[in-house]
C-alpha cells in the first residue's frame, strides 16, 4: 500500500490528480505486504512507528526519488489523526478498484506461518527460492538501512572492546539471491583484531536470513584466523533465520548452517524485555534472544536485546554487557 497526501479530484464517481498519482508510485516503490509513505507525509504523522528505507526511484521516472518509510503499526486508520486539516489522504492498495492485494503465499523458504512456535527440525534443508528474497531488509527488530553505522561497547578483562557494524551499500549474489552486505569490525584497546563481511537478505515474510560471513582475526603473533567463514550454497553450507519475521516466545531456529563450521542457533526468550543503554536510554517490549554455538557446547550462551525501527541495542555473555553507544550516518 502507498499513502500519499494532497488534494484529490473527485469525477464521476472517481479519484484524479497529482495526489493519487504521487501514492502510486509510492506503492509501487515497495513490495507485498508493505505500508509506504514519503517523507512528505511521514513528517505529518505522530504515533505511528515508521522504519526508514532510504532513497527509492518512483516508477516512470528517471530523475524523481523520495525518501521511503515503512509503518509498522497495525492499527494504523485509528492513528492518522495528525495530518493537518484540509488535506486529504490518499490510500492505493496493488489491485485494481481499491480492493486489497491477495496475500502472497509463502516461500517454500520461509519460516511456517501457523500460530505454532518454529523449532529446528533435521535433517536440516531450506528451499531457498530467489523470488521470494530482497535486499531491502525492514524487519522492525533488525531494520538494516544502507549508510547506516552501529556502535557498540564492552569493557572487558582485556581491555576496551569497540565493535562497529557498518551496513554499506554493497550486495552479494549468493543461491541467486541478492544479499546486503555488512561490515564488522571489532577492536581492542583501539587494535583492530576481528575484520567481517556479513550477508543477509529478507524473504517476503519477513524473516531475515543469514548467507554466511568472510572473517579475519588477527592473532597476537601476526598471524590471521579465517576459521568461522562459510557461504550458503558453497561446501554444503546452508543460510539460516537470524531474525523472525513475527517473533514467538519459544521460537527456535538455525541461524546458519556449516557442518563443523558455523552452527549457531537462536531462541526467542521474551517480546517484553527491559534494558538500559547509551544509546536508548530505559526502553520496554525489548525482543530477547538465546544464542547458543552448537560447536562449542561449554561456551555461555549469548543474550541479546532488540528495539523496534532500531534493532540489536545490546549483548550480554556471562556477566559482560556489549552496548550500542551510537548510530550514525555514512
Amino acid at each position: 500500500m502507498g499513502i500519499g497526501t494532497g488534494e484529490a479530484e473527485l469525477r464521476d464517481g472517481d479519484y484524479f490528480g497529482t495526489a493519487l498519482n504521487r501514492a502510486a508510485r509510492v506503492m509501487a516503490a515497495g513490495h507485498g505486504g508493505q505500508i509506504l509513505v514519503a517523507d512528505s507525509t511521514a513528517v505529518l504523522l505522530s504515533g505511528i512507528d515508521l522504519v526508514e528505507l532510504g532513497p527509492r526511484r518512483l516508477r516512470h521516472s528517471a530523475s524523481i526519488q523520495i525518501n521511503a518509510w515503512r509503518i509498522m503499526c497495525v492499527n494504523m486508520a485509528a492513528r492518522l489523526s495528525a495530518i493537518g486539516a484540509g488535506w486529504s489522504v490518499v490510500m492505493l492498495t496493488a489491485a485494481c478498484g481499491g480492493n486489497p492485494a491477495p496475500a502472497p503465499s509463502p516461500s517454500a523458504s520461509a519460516a511456517p506461518s501457523s500460530t505454532a512456535p518454529m523449532k529446528i527440525t533435521d535433517p536440516y534443508s531450506p528451499t531457498i527460492d530467489p523470488a521470494a528474497f530482497s535486499a531491502t531488509i525492514d524487519n522492525p527488530y533488525l531494520p538494516m538501512v544502507p549508510g547506516t553505522r552501529t556502535i557498540y561497547e564492552a569493557h572487558t578483562p582485556d581491555g576496551l572492546q569497540q565493535t562497529t557494524t557498518e551496513v554499506t551499500r554493497d550486495t552479494k549474489m549468493i543461491m541467486g539471491v541478492k544479499t546486503v552486505v555488512v561490515h564488522d569490525t571489532v577492536s581492542l584497546d583501539a587494535k583492530m583484531v576481528e575484520d567481517t563481511l556479513d550477508w543477509y537478505a529478507q524473504d517476503r515474510d519477513g524473516n531475515v536470513w543469514y548467507f554466511g560471513e568472510a572473517t579475519k582475526e588477527f592473532k597476537d603473533d601476526g598471524t590471521v584466523d579465517s576459521a568461522g567463514s562459510f557461504e550458503g550454497g558453497v561446501n554444503g553450507a546452508l543460510p539460516g533465520i537470524i531474525m523472525p519475521g513475527h517473533p514467538r516466545v519459544g521460537d527456535q531456529y538455525r541461524q546458519e548452517y556449516a557442518k563443523g563450521v558455523a552452527e549457531d542457533t537462536g531462541e526467542v526468550l521474551n517480546l517484553t524485555g527491559r534494558e538500559t543503554t547509551p544509546l536508548t536510554g530505559p526502553l520496554s517490549d525489548l525482543l530477547v534472544t538465546k544464542d547458543v554455538d552448537l560447536l562449542d557446547p561449554t561456551a555461555p550462551a549469548e543474550n541479546k536485546y532488540y528495539a523496534r525501527s532500531i534493532g540489536l541495542i545490546l549483548t550480554t555473555e556471562a556477566g559482560g554487557r556489549d552496548e550500542a553507544i551510537k548510530v550514525e550516518k555514512f
